[in-house]
């Protein structure tokens, strides 16, 4: 089973992921022997030489076991209008290090926690696109089902909460850290998620997801009853 944490960066989806598999481990008596990994988190924490092989090898895995999907996803980049070569560069191998990365895990006897997957690739892709909103809305149907996780929590935090959390930060883990973003800018990174978040709903019946959650993660008790709840979901639907 795939679980992917989908929020904007700062709201919390790397921590909860490791709160989560704490308490399935406090738990594995109901898991039958079911072992639980947190890929993307792993490969997160590694140096940035090994981070990039480790990446690289994913990706090449992605292109030889499912070339047309590969394609498919350089198509959806290719119509959201880039505002870089460097951005379009960076998120079209970050669509096919995730398609190997899924393909490695899709049908694995595991429980696999993503703190950034397929959606968060999307937001990703929104995040540096001169699309507007109606065009952004129709590229979401361009995104390849097989990205969408068996179980997605969506995590709603204050932008106010999000912003003091990214400079509380070491070093800029993402794009929000680099610059000072308008009001409006703003209000377009929320709509961006929110559009996800309607469309993954949407599309549920369509794809690989069977269950979507949506969570407030704005502070350390709700942190501790998400991780309770996820869990408990997680072995009910095993």
């Amino acid at each position: 089973m795939i679980v992917e944490f989908a929020g904007l960066p700062g709201s919390g989806k790397t921590t909860l992921s490791r709160t989560v598999k704490e308490e399935l481990l406090s738990r594995k008596n109901y898991l039958d022997g079911i072992s639980i990994d947190e890929p993307s988190a792993i490969i997160a924490e590694q140096k940035s030489l090994r981070r990039i092989i480790v990446k690289l090898g994913y990706a090449l895995l992605g292109f030889f076991i499912h070339p047309l999907l590969s394609f498919h996803f350089l198509l959806v980049i290719l119509y959201s209008h880039q505002n870089s070569i460097k951005n379009f560069l960076k998120n079209h191998f970050n669509g096919i290090y995730l398609i190997g990365l899924y393909s490695r895990y899709r049908n694995s006897r595991q429980i696999v926690l993503f703190d950034q997957g397929g959606l968060q690739a999307l937001w990703s892709v929104f995040f540096s696109s001169t699309l507007g909103f109606e065009e952004k809305q129709k590229l979401i149907t361009r995104m390849p089902g097989f990205l969408m996780a068996e179980y997605i929590v969506f995590l709603d935090c204050g932008i106010d909460l999000i912003f003091s959390r990214l400079k509380k930060r070491e070093g800029k883990q993402s794009r929000m850290e680099e610059k000072t973003f308008s009001d409006e800018t703003v209000r377009q990174i929320k709509d961006d998620l929110e559009l996800i978040q309607h469309e993954s709903i949407r599309r549920n019946r369509d794809s690989h997801t069977k269950k979507i959650l949506t969570l407030d993660n704005s502070n350390e008790t709700f942190l501790i009853d998400n991780s309770i709840l996820i869990a408990e979901k997680i072995i009910e639907a095993l």
